[in-house]
């Protein structure tokens, strides 16, 4: 079973997701309140999608280069896991060294 990393307990990204919400409702409302928040009509929502499909802004993978992508990912995986393996059978390995004091002069 691999070890969990300990979370920072700072940061947006380490708050649960109903203080996100929280924090972003109080960004809107003072958006608001201040008069600069921008609320798209429906056209412009339309629009502002259209765009975004005719730039492609994201790669559509083929079928090919889907199971390509897949297969070096498995690949990778196993080898990071064989390295992995690999180094905590020689950290067993290693005997502890006996530290001595030296001499304070």
């Amino acid at each position: 079973m691999p070890t969990e990393i300990p979370k920072s307990t700072r940061g947006f990204a380490s708050m649960d997701e109903i203080r996100h919400r929280e924090i972003a409702a109080k960004g809107g409302r003072a958006a608001h309140e201040k008069g600069s928040a921008h609320e798209f009509t429906s056209p412009e929502a339309k629009k502002a999608a259209k765009r975004g499909h005719e730039l492609r802004a994201a790669h559509e993978f083929t079928r090919a280069e889907a199971i390509i992508a897949g297969r070096l990912g498995a690949k990778a995986r196993a080898a990071s896991r064989q390295v992995a393996a690999l180094a905590k059978q020689e950290l067993a390995s290693v005997k502890p060294v006996a530290m001595v004091a030296s001499p304070v002069t």
